[in-house]
């Protein structure tokens, strides 16, 4: 297979001077099927993924030929492969999109802009406020912050005893398109209150009264994120998400699920875990939102037993391109 891939502007101009040149005239690169992403080829080789294939310093060069061989037991004529670059010191998705029935390809770069519908965002850096639009948290408990997905020093919470950040605002309508994304590093596991660990929920007020609404959170036997909606009266449960893939401790793990129309989507650590169709229900709205544990009347319990970092609310769905560019630059 070979193909020339011709850049674009945005690249030519905005790609980091120092990143060399990775692919010339003579590379062969294979290229594998991306199991998360359907019809999607990805670079087999690591060493290459995080490597750009342009310079600055090469103005003159527009286009590249890449020579390559390709794992495709469907035999596909038009498939894309996906490449990361990196550009201004982050990792964005570069496809490639690939016919050859008529031996032709095209460069997509997509411009992330994680700033766009974004409701809330707390880094978590030595304190629990939102720095988008001031939907500040309120702690109770002995919170502390420690090193965040990032490695940088206090820029993520750490729950060890049933603490609890409340945020009393209307944040995301759960009936149109959103996303809620977040990244945790579990200790251990509540093996107390239940043996459930809470995420982030806005079922339960204040005093633990139900009020409806949705919340994550994590079952000690099984590792896997649920992500269950609730009605108020009766109460009852109206759908139950749970992911396929388990959390393992001491290390960060990514977590993503968005609503598109009616199709809920989880993704743990930049893989699609479960697709799941709402099929139009209405779901009730609050303005109360708990991280780390959930009230109950009388006490805070199911509090989750480790760090949490980069909560990010969102009144849209975030792409594909999007969660993998939260994924490799640990956002």
């Amino acid at each position: 297979m070979m193909i020339t891939v011709q850049y674009s502007d945005y690249i030519k101009t905005n790609c980091d001077s120092w990143m060399t040149s990775i692919f010339n005239d003579s590379d062969t690169l294979v290229f594998t099927q991306n199991e998360t992403r359907p019809g999607y080829f990805k670079v087999a080789e690591v060493q290459v993924i995080s490597k750009l294939f342009y310079t600055k310093s090469d103005n003159s060069k527009d286009t590249i030929t890449i020579t390559g061989s390709i794992n495709n037991p469907e035999k596909k004529t038009n498939y894309i492969i996906t490449i990361d670059a990196h550009i201004n010191g982050f990792i964005n998705p570069i496809d490639i999109q690939v016919d050859e029935s008529t031996n032709t390809s095209s460069l997509t770069f997509t411009n992330i802009n994680l700033g766009s519908n974004l409701v809330a965002f707390y880094p978590f850096e030595s304190n629990v406020n939102d720095i988008i639009n001031g939907h500040n948290g309120n702690v109770t408990g002995t919170l502390t912050y420690t090193n965040g997905v990032d490695g940088g020093s206090s820029s993520a919470a750490h729950f060890v005893n049933n603490e609890i950040v409340d945020i009393s605002s209307f944040l995301i309508d759960l009936n149109k398109d959103y996303t809620i994304s977040c990244w945790v590093n579990l200790d251990s596991f509540n093996l107390v209150d239940n043996k459930y660990s809470y995420i982030v929920n806005n079922r339960h007020n204040a005093i633990g009264n139900e009020e409806g609404g949705m919340d994550f959170l994590l079952h000690y036997s099984q590792q896997y994120v649920y992500v269950d909606f609730f009605k108020s009266s009766p109460i009852s449960t109206l759908d139950t998400i749970n992911s396929t893939i388990p959390l393992s401790f001491n290390a960060w793990h990514s977590i993503v699920f968005t609503r598109t129309d009616n199709i809920a989507r989880l993704y743990v650590d930049d893989q699609l875990d479960f697709v799941y169709n709402m099929q139009s229900k209405i779901y009730e709205n609050n303005s109360f939102w708990s991280i780390g544990a959930i009230h109950n009347p009388g006490n805070i319990y199911r509090g989750i037993r480790g760090s949490i970092d980069q909560f990010r609310f969102y009144q849209r769905a975030l792409s594909i391109n999007e969660i993998d560019y939260i994924f490799h630059n640990k956002l």
